[in-house]
């Protein structure tokens, strides 16, 4: 895992970039399709079609170097994948499962994937590491909170998605597939009928997963059947109502870069089709001067599109020599507004309450601090002077990580907190630190009264639902 130190504007700007989104055997790293060319008008509605799955129906415009040319389709890739003994799992101790209820926080520790309570009570195992078996990237709740969708690596390599029930229970959801292949960040609709992921292809067949690895979107029914492909792209994110998935293509790789460059964002209905570009990297400012930022941003990658405002808006953060952090209108792709700036260095992940107006996400500073921020975008926007909450500074030797919002009831803001007095040196998956809790009574103005959930060696927090 990449370590917290900024080195140089674009030395540092590559560090960011692989530490915001993750090794790509977490399957959060970007690759694949530039898209440079204006969106055409967005379709009149994004209604499900009730024909047979199908992927989007146009093929990447260009191949990235060092990638097999990805063939048109017409139908999924794949409708079922051959049965292979599944993976052991070891059932968690024997414990009272606790109520699911909206005060409930999913957090992996050190492997083992956890479940706690808004008052630090009830904490279970539900999934548990082993050499073989590992818990990675950010878990996600099924809507009834019955149940976890999570990333599982398999000695070192790929990883696998599996179910874990907060009664027990463990299933993977998709059966182990062939080698060359990795699957991660899963997300549930809101309906609770699917599972979206992300699958990414070993292209040089090295047994590892980088950067400039493929990825695609796929699609599989929550109950593992019918895994299919969706769209070639990355970090998929559900609309409140189900029916669109926002999600980022992946970018080329450039002579000596280690990193992709050049995406877009892209909306897609959950039947795979009307696939339109709200917005790619050529339309993002490259003057924000009359907004009181005298930097240029040099914007070269989008990443991690959420919803907000019951759906209206999708706010995303950006790479480049400075970071952005974005929202757009999200039927037509305009009124693109810039929230937050980051000079050499980046934004990385977010996570908002779809049906409200907060927006958190990770910050990258130059100082190697890393920290938590929350924004409300139904205000105005001041580049000159941040106006919303920051967790985490150098002066204080704190490095906020991995932010999270409640997804109902009370809006609370959980991370991960860490004393150090040298963030820079150490990498995150060494941290040793406290998950901890903000009730946000005020919004982004509320003031800042931490609750210490558990401690440990913290990866990933998720809200249930």
């Amino acid at each position: 895992m990449t370590k917290f130190r900024v080195k140089g504007i674009f030395f540092g700007l590559i560090a960011v970039l692989i530490l915001s989104l993750g090794l790509a055997a977490c399957g959060d790293s970007p690759t694949a399709t530039p898209s440079a060319t204006s969106p055409s008008a967005p379709p009149a509605t994004t209604a499900a079609v009730t024909t047979t799955q199908a992927v989007p129906t146009t093929a990447p415009a260009t191949t990235p170097a060092g990638l097999s040319p990805i063939p048109t389709v017409t139908a999924p890739a794949v409708t079922t994948a051959p049965p292979t003994t599944a993976v052991a799992t070891t059932a968690p101790a024997t414990t009272t499962a606790p109520a699911t209820t909206a005060t409930m926080l999913a957090y992996i520790d050190a492997g083992n994937l956890n479940i706690i309570d808004s008052n630090g009570n009830n904490k279970k195992t539900v999934f548990t590491a082993n050499g073989q078996q590992v818990a990675t990237g950010r878990p996600d709740w099924s809507p009834d909170n019955k149940n976890l969708v999570v990333a599982v690596q398999l000695n070192g390599g790929a990883n696998q998605l599996f179910v874990a029930g907060v009664s027990g229970e463990t299933r993977q959801l998709i059966p182990t597939q062939p080698g060359g292949t990795s699957d991660s960040d899963p997300k549930w609709s809101p309906d609770g009928k699917t599972v979206a992921f992300t699958r990414t292809f070993d292209n040089d067949k090295n047994g590892k997963f980088e950067p400039g690895d493929q990825h695609e979107v796929w699609l599989v029914d929550q109950d593992g059947q019918n895994p299919r492909k969706l769209a070639t792209g990355q970090q998929a994110s559900w609309a409140p109502d189900s029916k669109r998935i926002a999600y980022v293509t992946n970018g080329t790789i450039k002579p000596d870069l280690a990193a992709p460059q050049d995406n877009a964002l892209h909306l897609i209905n959950s039947q795979g089709r009307n696939d339109w570009e709200p917005v790619n990297v050529s339309k993002i400012p490259t003057d924000l001067s009359d907004k009181g930022y005298p930097f240029g941003p040099s914007t070269l990658f989008l990443q991690y599109p959420t919803w907000l405002d019951g759906g209206k808006t999708i706010g995303f953060t950006t790479i480049g020599h400075s970071g952005l952090v974005i929202t757009i209108n999200s039927s037509t792709g305009k009124d693109l507004t810039v929230w937050d700036t980051q000079y050499e260095g980046g934004f990385g992940a977010t996570d908002s309450i779809a049906k409200g107006t907060l927006l958190t996400y990770q910050a990258f500073p130059p100082s190697g601090y890393s920290t938590v921020r929350l924004i409300d975008i139904s205000g105005t926007p001041n580049l000159e002077k941040f106006g919303g909450l920051n967790i985490g500074s150098p002066q204080e030797k704190v490095v906020a990580l991995y932010p999270a919002l409640s997804g109902s009831g009370s809006a609370t803001l959980a991370y991960f907190k860490v004393n150090s007095s040298d963030a820079t040196a150490t990498d995150p998956k060494q941290l040793n630190g406290s998950l901890v809790v903000v009730p946000l009574a005020n919004g982004a103005n509320s003031t800042v009264q931490e609750k210490e959930l558990a401690t440990g060696n913290i990866q990933a927090i998720a809200w249930s639902k």
